[in-house]
């Protein structure tokens, strides 16, 4: 991952790597934050994948869980302090990465893989971990769902037959179309307004 600017400016999450000596192919992945100018780093232990909240007070992070492969969310203060735990969200031992915070800080959408060998589908909850629903429940493999500023609709990409594109459906998991068809289309992003 690359360093994350929290949206106001003021901190930033970057990931490190432990690199055990005696085996070198060994590392422990962990992620950073400090504040900015100033250099004051805090460390999140086990964290492998981290995202800010819009309003910059708080940031999400999958957490492994113990000595397992297992993981749970994790919301920090930009303090380090922990908010909240969301320990079980369905099973017994998941993965979830690229999660986005919905505009309005109230929902969190994200790629699960129940079980951990799945290929990954769209998944929302609201913001405290309640109300997990799965929004594409196939068996094909997705990746970078991405808000919509208004937060009416959710982005994507898919693959299928080796062919990537973006696909929208409402914030429900509904009227879903595919935007590109061109198989080569990876991630999403908006244009800030003026």
């Amino acid at each position: 991952m690359q360093p994350d600017w929290s949206p106001d400016g003021k901190y930033i999450l970057f990931k490190i790597n432990k690199v055990d000596q005696s085996q070198s192919s060994e590392y422990e992945p962990f992620y950073g934050f400090s504040t900015y100018p100033e250099v004051n780093i805090n460390v999140i232990q086990n964290a492998l994948d981290c995202k800010w909240s819009l309003g910059s007070d708080k940031f999400i992070c999958m957490v492994k869980h113990g000595g397992s492969q297992c993981y749970i969310f994790k919301i920090l203060s930009t303090s380090g302090d922990e908010i909240t735990t969301i320990p079980d969200i369905g099973n017994a031992c998941y993965m979830m990465n690229q999660m986005q915070w919905s505009p309005d800080e109230t929902k969190i959408v994200f790629i699960g893989y129940f079980p951990a060998s799945s290929l990954g589908d769209v998944y929302v909850m609201n913001s405290d971990g309640s109300e997990l629903k799965n929004l594409t429940n196939d068996s094909i493999m997705e990746g970078s769902p991405f808000w919509s500023p208004d937060g009416n609709y959710i982005y994507f990409n898919a693959t299928e037959d080796g062919k990537t594109n973006i696909y929208r459906m409402d914030m429900n998991g509904n009227n879903m179309i595919r935007v590109t068809n061109t198989g080569i289309d990876f991630g999403t992003a908006w244009q800030p307004q003026p």
